[in-house]
């Protein structure tokens, strides 16, 4: 066997693992994005049961609110959206209220850079806030991943954040 041939095998393995990593990250984006789609609609479903439809079982009726009767529904709305922001934006840390389940499911985490530890909760907002901003126009975040040398979002660059394959040894000496 020659070099060339040799080394377009070894070629074809890389860009085959790299497509893999990155269909991986894909699927765990959505499953993230389906899960805080489930977390809003499970809150806001449940506190709007709880409010219209279990409270006046127990004789109390909101209209005996007065004032508070047309609040309600955008208070009920307002808590569904932040829970569901919070799982959105750090769901990155393992340290947050709720860890990423795609991210799970796909072997994935997110370490810093600068410790080579899973990232904070501030860290995970931090770079799903700025991914958020610079999807916002024109996918810009996403070119890192296209032309980059490495795996990384140009908001991950910024932060000093990378995506890698969990490894179950280096979980054991955390």
């Amino acid at each position: 066997m020659d070099t060339k041939t040799l080394l377009n095998k070894l070629k074809a393995v890389l860009i085959s693992r790299l497509l893999k990593f990155y269909f991986r990250r894909l699927v765990a984006y959505l499953i993230d994005y389906i899960t805080t789609i489930l977390i809003v609609s499970f809150v806001f479903l449940s506190l709007f049961a709880i409010i219209y439809i279990l409270l006046p079982q127990l004789n109390f009726s909101v209209s005996d609110l007065d004032g508070f009767r047309m609040i309600i529904p955008f208070v009920i709305f307002f808590i569904s959206i932040l829970l569901g922001w919070d799982y959105f934006f750090t769901r990155d840390s393992n340290k947050g209220l709720f860890p990423s389940l795609g991210k799970k499911l796909m072997r994935l985490e997110v370490i810093d850079l600068k410790t080579n530890k899973p990232v904070s909760p501030r860290l995970s907002f931090n770079r799903n806030f700025l991914s958020t901003i610079f999807n916002a126009f024109f996918l810009i975040d996403l070119l890192g991943l296209a032309f980059g040398k490495h795996t990384q979002k140009i908001s991950d660059f910024m932060l000093e954040v990378e995506v890698v394959e969990k490894s179950t040894k280096e979980n054991q000496n955390r």
